[in-house]
């Protein structure tokens, strides 16, 4: 009787070990499902910039080499809500500068990508508010792209970036006095806020500034103030006070330049003597816009002397 319950006892636990090794999951097996479900349903893309369009936004009839370099790009990722959901800023001198690759879950976004020559950190409020610290606004390329993510986007997505400001240049043709300490302006007609999704100004505002003389040396030389814009429209026209101060902050000289032609990708030279003359602007010797090069961009030209 002893041996028959022993062997039962024997049998039962056979019986038990089977019945668990017969459920027994494998570690990396429920993983694996989970891995692959999300491989189905989220890719990875490479980002790249490869060119600057020296134009408006609605001309892309001509670009520059793409050996164009600016010191600063940004992509922002934006989700069918509206809501960031991505923002990798790149310096020039970083490994694979240019080059953006993320993965996104399929869905529908908007790319915004940025760049821009500016010395002040930029923020983002929504892709129609993109402003740089202390209202800054430096040479600027925008590229926006409606994107659906699924299988079938393709992975590679070259971005090509167009200017979206203007530029107003003052050439002090006979050289600042020793005295100059800053030159402080003021503009008005264009904005400091861009619209990500439009190219153009989130809105009009007064933009003011200082820009800081105090160790330029070789002042006997021309110099050179470039003040750029997001514009309202694709082209108009701003008015812009400069006023030359010395170390107390006492006013040397003060100059309006009113409806002052502006343009996307449109530099607009003033070049006298900012000093000594009447300050009346003479309208002559203006060149219908052509193009030159300039540093590494290429710009169009209006001359005004004054």
């Amino acid at each position: 009787m002893r041996s028959y319950y022993v062997i039962g006892l024997i049998a039962l636990g056979m019986l038990v070990s089977s019945c668990q090794g017969g459920n027994e999951i494998s570690p990396n097996e429920g993983v694996g499902q989970e891995e692959q479900s999300m491989a189905q349903s989220e890719k990875t893309f490479s980002f790249s910039v490869t060119n600057y369009e020296q134009q408006s936004l609605s001309d892309v009839s001509r670009s520059s080499a793409s050996g164009t370099v600016l010191p600063h790009l940004a992509l922002c990722v934006f989700n069918a809500e509206g809501k960031q959901v991505r923002d990798i800023r790149q310096a020039t001198g970083e490994e694979g500068y240019g080059t953006f690759s993320l993965t996104l879950p399929y869905g529908e976004y908007t790319i915004l990508a940025i760049g821009h020559s500016g010395t002040r950190a930029m923020r983002t409020n929504g892709i129609d508010q993109i402003s740089f610290e202390e209202n800054h606004v430096p040479d600027c390329f925008v590229k926006t792209l409606s994107l659906k993510v699924d299988s079938t986007t393709p992975s590679q997505q070259p971005l090509t970036l167009s200017r979206c400001v203007a530029c107003f240049t003052v050439k002090c043709s006979n050289g600042i006095p020793d005295e100059m300490m800053a030159m402080e302006y003021e503009a008005e007609g264009g904005g400091i806020v861009l619209n990500g999704l439009t190219g153009y100004c989130y809105r009009t505002e007064k933009r003011t500034g200082r820009i800081d003389f105090s160790g330029t040396k070789n002042r006997n030389t021309t110099q050179t103030i470039n003040l750029y814009a997001f514009l309202p429209a694709a082209e108009g026209t701003m008015t812009f006070t400069l006023r030359a101060v010395d170390g107390a902050g006492e006013v040397l000289q003060s100059r309006t330049f009113s409806d002052v032609s502006m343009r996307h990708n449109l530099r607009t030279i003033y070049t006298g003597d900012f000093f000594t003359n009447t300050g009346e602007e003479e309208e002559k010797d203006i060149n219908s816009s052509f193009t030159i090069q300039l540093a590494d961009y290429d710009w169009e030209e209006v001359n005004t002397s004054f």
